[in-house]
């Protein structure tokens, strides 16, 4: 019965929590989107070129067949696609493009607060939850990856932060259980084929945590042995002078009470902890050899192919690092604005750590240091890297930047906020310890003390609703009407005509282009005619064209040698009247080429598997495999 009734009251506090986060995503109930965000347009086509793989056959999408004005482009070999699997399955139950995916930032929304409550609550109790909850869900940069950015896959990234670090901790609490190895993995690999570039800031940061967990208690016990080796030399010392033995303490001046000290039991208990530590290290690496394996069907690909594909397009102009530094007063102006991130202190849009969190933090941290509260240490941890993850961000780490492996693929330093947000609403969930004390009851046991959590709930809910309030202003998106043209390849093509320099290229691409021969195509409305003979005579009928295949039909009075409108990369394959035919790299935008004997040829392109494909599809295969059966398997 008293665990059904800790059910319920978690179940109650995490359902006031849930409610308490509709104000932040209320406004994706309304008609209409905000295409005038920055990647609004985007979220909505790439899942439009999403679907059009997954009809075509394939259940892990590699090509996207509008991209570049019609000759396609690589786009889920390099972007992580977990958000849009999500997006494709409320399409598929039957929401249009762009609902789908104002469904997937709603659902996103819940899952984070739901996950930052789950966590804090083991720390400081289910207030102390949810005002984490709230923290995380309210915190600016959360609300301007949606309503100003609309970064569909970052905002899928903080979801699994809070749970990340939940999944993690309960591994480093019971390292040999293999249940909350399976998840630990689980809940990292999400992360891993959600957002490639959270994945490269954010792993870095779990590891120094980890290891912090890890290290902590040793360094603890290490420091308490350290002054008993110091009172040991005065022992030996005393023992001399007044003949007291060594490991007898003299109290006063009176010798007759002693208390012996045991040096060689503090040693014995040092390394059973050294022991424990190597082992949490060893299911901490399993569990993260294991994400790894779980995701090798997005990252083998990702490593082994992203050399054919040209990476200025990810890295130059307005996505350089050195332009998207911030300065400092940055951090707390409470300006906000919907336009981009530029060059200098006068960007059109906020990159602040938010009021509710920082005084709240600040109210967290600071009762700990000055009452002792509890979790000090981690409170220490995140604090730390709050500061130092806030410098990395600023004008004056533009050297740090350059210095860092792939530094550049970060693109934007002040993505980072999506860190402090985590950090902050933590040690903001903290500041429930001063409702502690501010009604009396300031116990140990607090985190489980079911009359101190009712004692402090209305100041809690005062603190729901300034933190509510706090953000209010920042809640409201620039909305536009949706038109079918906004869930068509049609916005590939507005897209790319307005900014030709981000077309995706080809490593064998000789030469930078604004138009194709499709182009015309598309904003005709016509069906696209994706082969042409560029030399003989014939003619040349589609048949078929899909995300990731194509059947057309040669007639060719003479040899023939035929351009197919896309983009040659690893995986095409071409047959002829079902027999191989050697593609050639046509040039000067790396085209898929090939040439016909004279007759008629039933010709199809097919995107096939590579070596580095293949490879990921078994380990991820086998390494879901070992998921299930570590889920499957009882507790000993």
């Amino acid at each position: 019965m008293t665990r059904i009734s800790s059910t319920r009251n978690v179940l109650t506090w995490l359902g006031l929590l849930l409610a308490l986060t509709i104000p932040a995503w209320a406004a994706l109930l309304a008609p209409g989107y905000f295409f005038g965000a920055h990647d609004a347009h985007h979220s909505v086509f790439y899942l439009v070129e999403f679907d059009a793989a997954i009809r075509d056959g394939a259940w892990w999408p590699r090509w996207g067949p509008d991209h570049a004005m019609g000759y396609g482009y690589p786009f889920w070999v390099v972007y992580a696609p977990f958000a849009y699997y999500v997006a494709e399955a409320f399409h598929l139950l039957g929401l249009g493009f762009t609902a789908a995916v104002k469904d997937t930032f709603l659902l996103a929304f819940l899952l984070s607060a739901a996950g930052m409550f789950l966590l804090v609550r083991r720390w400081w109790g289910d207030a102390a939850g949810l005002i984490a909850g709230l923290l995380y869900t309210y915190a600016p940069y959360h609300l301007v990856n949606i309503y100003v950015r609309a970064a569909l896959a970052e905002f899928w990234a903080m979801v699994w932060f809070p749970w990340i670090l939940l999944a993690w901790e309960r591994l480093l609490e019971k390292p040999g259980d293999r249940r909350r190895l399976a998840l630990a993995a689980l809940s990292l690999a999400a992360l891993f084929i959600s957002h490639t570039v959270a994945m490269l800031f954010f792993t870095p940061w779990l590891v120094a945590y980890l290891l912090y967990r890890l290290l902590l208690p040793l360094a603890r016990r290490r420091l308490a042995y350290l002054p008993w080796r110091r009172a040991a030399a005065g022992e030996r010392l005393k023992s001399r002078l007044v003949g007291v033995p060594p490991g007898v303490h003299l109290r006063g001046r009176d010798a007759g009470s002693t208390r012996r000290v045991n040096p060689a039991a503090r040693r014995d208990a040092w390394r059973s902890d050294l022991r424990a530590v190597v082992r949490a290290a060893q299911s901490l690496l399993a569990a993260g050899l294991l994400a790894v394996g779980l995701a090798a069907i997005f990252l083998f690909p990702l490593l082994a192919e992203q050399r054919y594909i040209g990476q200025a397009v990810w890295v130059r102009n307005s996505y350089q690092v050195e332009t998207n530094l911030i300065y400092f007063h940055q951090l707390f102006s409470t300006s906000w604005g919907f336009g981009y991130s530029v060059a200098g202190p006068d960007d059109g849009m906020s990159f602040q750590l938010g009021l509710a969190p920082l005084l709240l933090a600040v109210g967290g941290v600071g009762y700990s240091v000055r009452r002792r509260g509890q979790h000090r240490g981690l409170l220490a941890f995140f604090l730390l890297t709050t500061v130092i993850i806030a410098g990395m961000m600023l004008v004056p780490a533009a050297a740090v930047w350059q210095w860092l492996p792939l530094g550049d693929l970060i693109q934007f330093p002040w993505r980072l906020l999506t860190l402090t947000a985590l950090a902050l609403a933590i040690m903001g969930g903290a500041s429930v310890q001063i409702l502690a004390v501010a009604i009396g009851d300031e116990r140990r046991d607090v985190d489980h003390a079911s009359a101190a959590e009712t004692n402090r709930r209305p100041a809690v809910f005062v603190l729901a609703l300034f933190i509510i309030i706090a953000s209010a202003a920042f809640l409201q998106p620039q909305w536009t009407p949706i038109t079918a043209r906004d869930e068509s390849p049609l916005a590939i093509m507005d897209f790319e005509m307005e900014h030709p320099d981000m077309i995706g290229v080809m490593q064998g691409t000789q030469q930078p282009f604004e138009e194709t021969p499709l182009l015309a195509q598309y904003l005709a409305g016509e069906p696209l005619q994706k082969a042409a003979i560029i030399e003989g005579a014939g003619t040349v009928t589609m048949l078929a064209h899909g995300a990731r295949s194509g059947r057309l039909r040669v007639d060719a009075a003479t040899p023939v040698q035929l351009v197919y409108y896309t983009y040659n990369f690893p995986g095409w394959t071409l047959t002829a009247n079902g027999r191989p035919l050697e593609i050639i790299t046509r040039p000067p935008y790396g085209l898929i080429g090939f040439e016909l004997p004279a007759g008629t040829h039933l010709v199809t392109l097919r995107m096939g598997t590579t070596p580095a494909r293949r490879a990921g599809d078994i380990v991820s295969g086998l390494s879901l495999l070992i998921v299930v059966l570590l889920l499957w398997r009882k507790r000993k």
